[in-house]
């Protein structure tokens, strides 16, 4: 739900160098948290940037922060006093499934209330119970349902003259096409 732009997004807008630019700043960021004898060299993180552009173009820069600021809280397992691009790439990758799953939730929900409110808005009756209604009514005088009868009684007269209309159209043209 973030309004912060897609890694993806940057690239098209900024160019790619802005886009490592960002990426390069958020694992940097991340690494300073981590107190490892072993951490990334500056090839490393180029390498690890380009493979997260190439795997994850529509990660916000939002969720990269998330990602490594549950990677911080241990939420991902330990460091075990290294950090390269593979912990980086598990990392996201754990970060990712659990994105989606939220966003499957989210989707689900957002479903779910569409079809409740959906079916909230829908209500009446069949014509069937609507003219039996009608009746009851008329016959007891009610002038609306007395006019309302009427009206439905001309519009399916006619609907169904024209209906006739059709079916004797046809019947003419078959046989016509029989007797050639």
């Amino acid at each position: 739900m973030s309004n912060e732009p897609a890694i993806g997004t940057i690239i098209r807008k900024f160019g790619e160098a802005q886009a490592r630019a960002v990426l390069v700043i958020l694992i940097a960021d991340a690494l300073e948290f981590f107190n490892v004898g072993n951490t990334m060299t500056d090839t490393q993180v180029a390498m690890t940037v380009d493979l997260i552009i190439e795997e994850y173009p529509y990660m916000k820069t939002d969720d990269f922060k998330l990602c490594f600021k549950n990677a911080m809280k241990m939420k991902y397992g330990e460091s075990y006093n290294r950090i390269d691009g593979q912990i980086i790439m598990s990392w996201l990758r754990t970060y990712n499934k659990e994105r989606c799953g939220v966003a499957d939730t989210q989707s689900w929900n957002a479903h779910k209330a569409c079809l409740s409110e959906e079916q909230k808005s829908v209500s009446g009756m069949f014509y069937e119970e609507y003219r039996c209604e009608l009746e009851e009514r008329a016959a007891g005088g009610d002038e609306a349902a007395i006019n309302a009868l009427k009206l439905s009684d001309e519009l399916s007269q006619e609907l169904n003259r024209r209906k006739f209309e059709i079916q004797r159209k046809y019947l003419e043209e078959f046989y016509k096409k029989q007797n050639r």
